[in-house]
């Protein structure tokens, strides 16, 4: 006779179809990651700076050979377009914007490090320097971490500082400009243009401005000015003077652009076929 079950009343469990599904609950699928496109555009400066249109933050490249890895994969009319100052986007599905997304990435492990000081100095880090002497003057701003001048005047350039305003007068005592107006007005200009950072004004754009780059031939030395003069011929004195001073002994070329950041010379440059509005070589005479 066949044996029966010890407890017919309860019924056999059942396995589920699906033993790795939750009960209650559907399969899950991976959040899809929204595609953008990276910005790349100058700033007034001249500087390049990157967003995106789905990520929070920016990269800043000033130099001039981190720039020309973004220049790189720029198509001729991208290049061109960015130069006039408009904008051009890359989209995250095209191949070349995992240079960008590298680009990304290590700005941000570079931002997550603990910084001591910003990308640009302000006014607590700078000092001002002066000289006045018969029908010569001097004024220039030293950034105190590094101890090199940011920015500077001389003579003719000095004059029609004070002559528009921007300058407010000093007292001249033992060859030094002195007064808390004085300098509280250099600082201000500096600021106004973007020469330093800081709240009290918002950094405006110089329409019809010239910048001079120097470079030394003998060192290799480029020096970039961001003062912007109000002519060509003003630029390329401000160049020539601070060569002079700087680099005696050596040869120089003195180059005045409408943008700051330029070189003739540089790989962006010889792409674009862009030149300087003027430009001189020096020869600086001999070293004593």
């Amino acid at each position: 006779m066949p044996k029966q079950p010890l407890y017919p009343h309860v019924p056999k469990k059942k396995e589920p179809q699906f033993p790795h599904v939750p009960k209650g609950r559907g399969e899950q699928l991976p959040a899809t990651k929204k595609v953008g496109s990276f910005i790349i555009a100058h700033d007034y400066m001249g500087n390049l700076i990157i967003t995106h249109t789905e990520r929070t933050g920016e990269i800043f490249l000033q130099l001039e050979s981190d720039r020309q890895t973004v220049y790189d994969i720029l198509k001729k009319w991208e290049l061109k377009e960015v130069e006039k100052g408009w904008s051009v986007q890359i989209k995250d599905t095209e191949p070349r914007a995992s240079i960008l997304a590298e680009l990304w990435e290590s700005s941000a492990q570079d931002q997550r490090l603990p910084q001591t000081r910003s990308r640009k100095p302000t006014r607590h880090d700078v000092e001002i320097g002066t000289w006045a002497e018969r029908d010569r003057i001097g004024i220039w701003i030293t950034d105190k971490h590094t101890d090199k001048a940011i920015a500077e005047w001389w003579d003719e350039d000095a004059r029609e500082m004070f002559e528009q305003g921007f300058f407010k007068p000093g007292d001249i005592s033992y060859q030094t400009i002195t007064g808390r107006a004085f300098e509280e007005s250099v600082l201000d200009y500096a600021e106004s243009v973007g020469l330093l950072a800081g709240s009290k004004y918002l950094a405006q754009t110089v329409k019809g401005a010239y910048y001079w780059t120097a470079v030394n031939k003998d060192t290799g030395e480029i020096v970039e000015s961001l003062t912007p003069y109000t002519s060509s011929g003003r630029a390329l004195r401000g160049g020539k003077a601070f060569a002079s001073r700087h680099w005696k002994g050596d040869t120089a070329l003195v180059e005045v652009w409408k943008q700051p950041y330029r070189y003739s010379e540089s790989l962006y440059a010889e792409r674009l076929k862009i030149q300087p509005v003027a430009s001189e070589t020096l020869g600086l005479g001999m070293r004593r």
